[in-house]
């Protein structure tokens, strides 16, 4: 988009990433993302919205905890593919 990048995401498997036994490997449905130019020229701003599906029974606190992290981590990466396009 002129002002930016939209990305949608989904979860895929790939062979060559097999599934690690003893941790939990999250689904993510569908994700949406929007990555525009901050008015600071060194940041981005990013709106995210996402259906996962955490795969386990986690405590609700700390769902509030982990995902956020996962988002955060998510956005790192992205605008990292994103600056070398």
């Amino acid at each position: 988009v002129p002002a930016g990048f939209i990305m949608a995401s989904r979860s895929v498997e790939i062979p060559e990433i097999p599934e690690v036994q003893d941790k939990v490997r999250a689904q993510l449905h569908i994700a949406g993302a929007r990555f525009r130019p901050a008015p600071d020229a060194s940041k981005t701003l990013c709106d995210i919205v996402m259906s996962v599906d955490l795969k386990g029974n986690i405590p609700k606190g700390m769902a509030e905890q982990v995902i956020p992290t996962i988002m955060a981590i998510d956005v790192e990466s992205n605008t990292k593919h994103f600056k070398e396009l």
